[in-house]
């Protein structure tokens, strides 16, 4: 209890919303933060301040040299980068404002390997795992935090046991996705051997009715499998990922890219900017590109996506080079800005998805002369014959499948070359599942999939134009887990 009180104390000193507004623990962190066992899963909805512990709990452990005595490293642990900065950099603002804080600070380094050194020699590591785990090796720490633990693939969980010292802490923070991976382990198998908290949405003091009915709407109804994880923060029915992140990671690369961002403050000015992000990306013009549209308004942006066609040693890839993301840009804009790309680039076809509005774009851009043979239209709903588009060939598959069936295909033979600086592609495919019905069909989980469903129609473009063989539907395996963690 002594402890507790030395926490709610260092809270009090060191941690407020702003000037004049104290941050007060809710009473399912202050249950949690009372705990003081080496090994604790919170299995959590989202908006439930696990954020908040993670800050608190590792800045105080590490400024008193905790939770072992003379403890002298700690780490927090991410699959990816875009989910390690925000917290990262969320805690370098608090040190930063603090100057209580700050005089215990003896170094900051921003750039990987990020850590924070303190005066009292205390270092505090953010890592993400890297290939297969390859980051935490020759990692020798006290505690470890590990953060959105419903994304960290099995290798990284091997390296990160091997990183704990003796009689070390590891806590787990995650938000449930349906997988049956190691963090379902964790908080399912009563031998696992941590303690384990729930955290659905509705424990937010702050949650009401109408953030309720917002988010049934949402995430597609109060049975949602959406809904079910980031609301009620529970693991639902099985899914299973889409992609294989490992061989995703494998095939990306650091080299040229364009992401560009448009919405009704800066639309007006699309030509220009896109005359000069692509004058000032050095890129060859002439090179072939394939591009994929996903077309939205207000809730769902637009993404258009742009591949470079390339071709080593007769070996035909395609290499991702530039994004432009839309949001609350008009229909009839956004024809304008496809057109512009196909007029200045040199486009062997562009795919739209014409589901929804989409079809409006497609058949605008179709009227053009100089447009109508490269633009191709997709709908996700028809099906697709596997005896060249044969409607009377017996063998069909839905259109979005085949897409992703293409996409998979691609990735595991290493025919695209996804580009490093794309965090929010990367974090869609990391975040992509699929579930089976009760007739025994695949169902994808309603998420933010707009880059994929561009990238679906960029490659049934590419397809339409090159005939690729295909005959084979890809399932992914089910993993069967061996539990490392049992004492």
């Amino acid at each position: 209890m002594k402890k507790f009180e030395e926490i709610l104390t260092f809270i009090e000193e060191n941690f407020s919303h702003s000037k004049d507004k104290k941050i007060e623990l809710w009473e399912h962190q202050k249950k949690s933060i009372e705990t003081n066992d080496r090994f604790k899963a919170i299995q959590a909805g989202r908006k439930v301040g696990k954020t908040t512990e993670i800050e608190i709990m590792s800045l105080y452990w590490s400024l008193n040299r905790l939770p072992v005595k003379d403890a002298k490293e700690g780490l927090v642990a991410y699959q990816r980068e875009q989910l390690l900065e925000p917290t990262f950099y969320r805690i370098i603002q608090r040190i930063e404002s603090n100057p209580g804080l700050k005089e215990k600070v003896k170094r900051i380094h921003k750039s990987p390997p990020r850590f924070i050194h303190f005066k009292n020699d205390f270092i505090l590591w953010f890592k993400i795992s890297g290939y297969r785990g390859i980051n935490f090796n020759n990692t020798h720490v006290d505690f470890i935090i590990v953060d959105e633990a419903q994304e960290m693939l099995d290798d990284a969980w091997d390296r990160l046991r091997q990183a704990l010292n003796k009689n070390g802490y590891l806590w787990v923070y995650g938000v449930p996705n349906g997988l049956r991976n190691k963090f379902y382990e964790i908080t399912t198998n009563a031998d696992s051997g941590f303690t384990i908290f729930h955290w659905p949405s509705n424990i937010n003091p702050d949650f009401d009715d109408e953030m309720e009915k917002e988010l049934i709407k949402f995430y597609g109804g109060i049975k949602s499998q959406g809904y079910i994880h980031n609301c009620l923060g529970l693991h639902g029915s099985p899914a299973y990922s889409v992609f294989d992140m490992e061989q995703y990671t494998k095939i990306c690369k650091k080299e040229n890219y364009i992401s560009t961002q448009f919405n009704d403050d800066n639309i007006n000015q699309w030509e220009r900017i896109l005359n000069l992000s692509f004058k000032n990306f050095k890129m060859d013009i002439n090179k072939k590109f394939y591009i994929g549209c996903d077309l939205g308004y207000s809730s769902d942006p637009t993404e258009i996506v742009g591949w470079e066609l390339s071709n080593t040693d007769n070996n035909e890839k395609l290499a991702s080079r530039f994004r432009i993301h839309l949001e609350r840009v008009s229909y009839p804009v956004q024809a304008k800005i496809i057109k512009w790309l196909v007029e200045n680039l040199n486009i062997i076809a562009a795919g739209i998805d014409t589901g929804g509005s989409g079809i409006a774009v497609y058949q605008d851009l179709s009227t053009y002369e100089n447009l109508k043979y490269k633009i191709k239209g997709f709908s996700f709903g028809s099906k697709y014959y596997f005896d060249n588009y044969n409607p009377d060939s017996k063998i069909s598959q839905s259109l979005k499948h085949f897409a992703t069936d293409l996409l998979v295909k691609f990735i595991l033979e290493e025919k695209l070359i996804m580009n490093d600086k794309d965090k929010e592609r990367e974090s869609q495919y990391a975040n992509h599942t699929y579930h089976l019905n009760n007739n025994g069909e695949v169902i994808y989980n309603k998420g933010k999939d707009h880059i994929i469903d561009a990238d679906r129609v960029m490659i049934l473009a590419y397809y339409e134009i090159n005939k690729i063989k295909t005959d084979r539907i890809i399932i992914p395996p089910v993993v069967k887990y061996i539990n490392i963690w049992k004492k």
